[in-house]
């Protein structure tokens, strides 16, 4: 009897929703950290990746279907290192967001270096308040690489997407979602790492099925969900927390008894009109 109470407290335990990230821990832990991020992943801060930025930016612009004429936010943007690659190879225009002072600074002299003032604009902001920051309409494309876990309510962030995105348009994430596991004793290990996470890196790995239920519910249309198809490279991602010693638990999962993450993309298209 006291077992079977002892297991229905951690099954409680485990299926406790991890705590939703604070907007102003994140701006103050980009303000902080985004050094050592250069100094390691370079502009491109993304830890699930190939080994060359061309790769990857190749590989984002042609899942996204990135056209000519387009018009981009790009939410989350770090340093610009995403949109400055799409810049490059396509003649469109981009809305860059971060929550980060730090960032800003960094992105618009990365942007003016490469000469894409007029192509990419920069500007502080969160998220959460894409209704206030655009008009309805505005956007034929919203993507989310590996930052839609910072968001605070998910729902609100998906409404303001599904509003400024045109009629036709789409929104991109690329994330790490939690493999299902039935196994009790698996699960609370997932658990550990997932409450690692959040802990160092203040993200929260969202739930797949969660996201979608609420991709549906502001009105958006399943166009794809697949496994992020790249032969990936890790050591990145390692590095930096070589040179952070308070960064540990994306290096602990390689070594993981089992699978505890899956990198997937999805891209919810906009039927209706706002």
């Amino acid at each position: 009897m006291v077992a079977r109470v002892r297991l229905s407290q951690m099954n409680k335990a485990i299926r406790k929703p991890i705590a939703a990230p604070n907007t102003t821990e994140v701006e103050d832990y980009y303000d902080r950290e985004t050094d050592a991020y250069l100094s390691t992943y370079g502009v491109i801060i993304q830890a699930d990746r190939p080994s060359l930025d061309t790769d990857l930016i190749n590989y984002f612009s042609k899942s996204m279907a990135v056209r000519d004429g387009m018009h981009l936010l790009d939410a989350g943007c770090g340093v610009c290192g995403p949109a400055v690659g799409l810049a490059k190879n396509n003649s469109i225009t981009i809305e860059a967001i971060t929550i980060s002072e730090v960032q800003v600074v960094k992105s618009r002299q990365y942007v003016t270096e490469n000469g894409l003032d007029t192509c990419i604009n920069v500007t502080k902001a969160d998220y959460a308040n894409l209704s206030k920051l655009y008009a309805p309409n505005t956007f034929d494309l919203v993507y989310f690489m590996e930052t839609l876990g910072y968001a605070n309510d998910l729902r609100t962030v998906l409404a303001g997407v599904a509003r400024v995105l045109k009629q036709g348009g789409s929104v991109y994430v690329k994330d790490f979602f939690l493999v299902p596991i039935l196994n009790i004793e698996q699960r609370k290990v997932q658990r550990d790492y997932t409450e690692a996470i959040r802990n160092e890196y203040l993200y929260r790995i969202l739930d797949l099925n969660y996201l979608v239920a609420t991709l549906k519910e502001v009105g958006l249309f399943i166009e794809y969900i697949r496994h992020f198809d790249i032969t990936e490279d890790f050591t990145i991602a390692a590095g930096f927390e070589v040179i952070r010693s308070n960064h540990t638990v994306y290096t602990k999962t390689l070594h993981a008894p089992f699978q505890i993450f899956e990198v997937v993309e999805l891209k919810f298209k906009k039927v209706y009109p706002s």
